[in-house]
């Protein structure tokens, strides 16, 4: 007698016969009342919903609640890496990378794995944030003629799909939002950069500031800065929501790619720079002291208050090194 060979299910669709598993009674992560209404205050790889973190790691989204040590698929993106999570209420947001415009796109699924949806294909996406009922995303041109009207035009649509609006020309980066705003930065061909402001609904667009912006970030109240000096020294500033009362904090020792503001903490990398070597770097804004905090690690991701960093063995991921800031306490998250 052979035994019977089980279902082999992956994303609720059995590999070798095509059977569908029995669909499971939904129920959110979420406590009533405590779901997102921004999918993540910054463009991330990263989104923290009511205590459970969800990411997009190699070919996969998975999650993991905050206290766990180990995560868990979400959905498998086979052949596709997954970027930009954004998490509302019941659905996980996300845009899907690969070689060609043809193969990336934007979809959506649900925070239990069922009902995955491609919400825009064909695109190549370079920053995304979901904000109540609109998708704001840029897309990567790979020819454009003007750098400041081509590169990464600034588009919406709606979480259901459907048509695309235009926002904003240009090269636009460095999305983010709080509780009424969307901001981001457009930057011109030779490198200043506006900071720009809309609502929730796209409406109401102004430029606030004209600066040498290199990195934004969205406070409590008030925005943060990186800005260049043009003679490759770089410093720390705060700007009301509207983009008065600009004010100088201090100065930073790179630019880098990674800009993550925490209360009066402030986390950021050294590279670019004669400071790589130094990887994570601390300034904390209450004493103007710097810390060279994580020296291995050259990236590091943020959502509301944790900091995270990858940890890879080759290729592959084996944990997240979890950082409470306000706790000042490592958890080590193992990958599945």
């Amino acid at each position: 007698t052979i035994r019977k060979t089980d279902h082999n299910f992956v994303n609720h669709v059995c590999l070798m016969c095509n059977q569908r598993d029995s669909e499971t009674t939904f129920v959110p992560d979420y406590t009533a009342g405590k779901e997102n209404t921004v999918g993540n205050t910054a463009a991330s790889a990263y989104a923290l919903q009511d205590g459970w973190i969800y990411a997009g790691v190699e070919q996969k989204i998975v999650k993991y609640r905050i206290g766990s040590d180990k995560m868990t698929t979400v959905y498998s993106c086979t052949g596709k890496i997954p970027f930009n999570v954004n998490v509302v209420g019941d659905w996980i947001y996300f845009s899907l990378g690969g070689t060609t415009s043809e193969e990336g796109g934007i979809a959506k699924v649900r925070t239990d794995g069922q009902g995955f949806e491609m919400l825009l294909p064909s695109v190549m996406v370079g920053e995304m944030l979901v904000v109540k009922k609109t998708v704001y995303f840029t897309t990567l041109k790979e020819k454009y003629v003007d750098f400041a009207k081509d590169c990464a035009p600034l588009y919406s649509m709606s979480v259901n799909g459907g048509a695309t609006k235009q926002i904003h020309d240009g090269y636009v980066r460095d999305l983010c939002a709080n509780d009424t705003h969307v901001f981001f930065v457009h930057e011109s061909q030779y490198g200043a950069g506006t900071l720009c402001r809309m609502k929730h609904d796209g409406t109401n667009m102004k430029e606030l500031l004209e600066k040498d912006i290199v990195r934004l970030a969205v406070g409590k109240d008030k925005l943060y800065l990186t800005v260049a000096d043009g003679d490759g020294k770089f410093f720390l500033s705060s700007v009301g929501t509207d983009g008065s009362a600009m004010t100088s904090i201090g100065s930073l020792l790179s630019g880098g790619n990674t800009f993550l503001v925490s209360n009066e903490k402030v986390f950021y990398d050294g590279s670019l720079t004669e400071f790589d070597e130094y990887g994570i770097i601390l300034y904390d804004m209450s004493t103007k002291k710097r810390t060279f905090f994580h020296e291995e690690a050259q990236s590091c991701h943020a959502v509301a208050g944790y900091l995270l960093i990858e940890n890879y063995e080759g290729e592959t991921l084996i944990s997240v090194s979890q950082y409470d800031i306000a706790g000042q306490k490592w958890v080590t998250v193992a990958a599945e």
